[in-house]
């Protein structure tokens, strides 16, 4: 997998650049966003890790070129406390993620690894004979997080293309953050503050973890059940999982800047600006969320 360092600051670069390097990609630098620009058409990189504020083109201009010319980049931005409304603006821009400095190789090693996953199982266009105007299914999937890209993968699918080329990243990656908070957060129960001092430990912490969850026969036999529906108005996800939910009520503001920064929620975060509407069902182990189609663009597609 091919990746593209932006940075200005020099010891950020490299310490970036050998990160990346000792985790086996392959990878170039870049020292500002012009330079940056050239190097990803040149390079063609599977992700791009980008500083924000930057001299001659920053992050965020950088970020609206390299959606003029691809839509499937997976696009990180590395931003600061402080910078939390250029962050916003990243996300609305179409950035899949961001990550705060400073920051430790074990978390960027968690980033990369999560969206290596993406990249390796990413959905091959097809041609089409005919679309479905119209479907309706209910599926059930065990706790296997290990398939949770794969089962998106397979969700985007069933879309049949109507949700346009330039949406369908934040779309798929919106499905992954929802289908693994229903089995890590729902079924699992594994709480904030369990993943945080798994993931801050040895990297066997998280694994033990999940099998410690997993070891206890009431948690491993629940299931996650996904209810989809597509029209010609709009596609709709429904996530159920078997947990005692959580007080949705108080999850961040996705409109407010300063959440961003806040670590808890951040999931739902993420995954609420890829789609149209997002609700809860009172208990918060039941979520809906719906993509507005174009439909003038999709008509033309029939």
């Amino acid at each position: 997998m091919k990746i593209l360092v932006v940075e200005d600051e020099a010891p950020i670069r490299q310490l970036l650049k050998r990160t990346v390097e000792g985790l086996g990609y392959q990878v170039e630098v870049a020292e500002d966003g012009s330079v940056g620009l050239e190097k990803f058409k040149t390079f063609e990189p599977d992700i791009v890790l980008t500083d924000i504020l930057m001299p001659k083109k920053n992050g965020l201009e950088l970020l609206a070129d390299i959606r003029r010319l691809n839509s499937d980049a997976i696009v990180i931005m590395v931003t600061a406390f402080g910078s939390a409304d250029y962050t916003l603006q990243a996300l609305r821009l179409k950035a899949n993620d961001y990550i705060i400095k400073p920051f430790r190789p074990k978390q960027l090693k968690e980033y990369l690894d999560k969206y290596s996953n993406f990249v390796n199982n990413r959905t091959l266009e097809q041609e089409l004979l005919g679309r479905f105007i119209e479907r309706h299914y209910k599926l059930e999937f065990g706790n296997h997080l290990e398939m949770v890209n794969r089962l998106a993968d397979r969700l985007m699918l069933e879309t049949q293309n109507a949700i346009p080329r330039q949406s369908r990243l934040g779309v798929h990656l919106g499905l992954v953050e929802m289908i693994t908070n229903a089995i890590e957060h729902g079924n699992l129960e594994i709480d904030f503050d369990m993943k945080s001092e798994a993931l801050e430990g040895d990297p066997e912490d998280w694994i033990n973890l999940l099998k410690a969850q997993m070891n206890k026969k009431e948690l491993a036999e629940r299931i996650v059940r996904i209810e989809f529906t597509m029209n010609k108005n709009f596609c709709e996800w429904t996530i159920i999982d078997q947990g005692p939910g959580f007080d949705w009520k108080n999850r961040p503001d996705p409109d407010d800047p300063e959440m961003l920064l806040a670590a808890n929620g951040r999931g739902i975060t993420l995954a609420s600006l890829q789609f149209d509407e997002l609700e809860y069902n009172e208990r918060g182990n039941q979520v809906r969320f719906r993509k507005y189609l174009d439909v003038e663009n999709y008509s033309d597609q029939l």
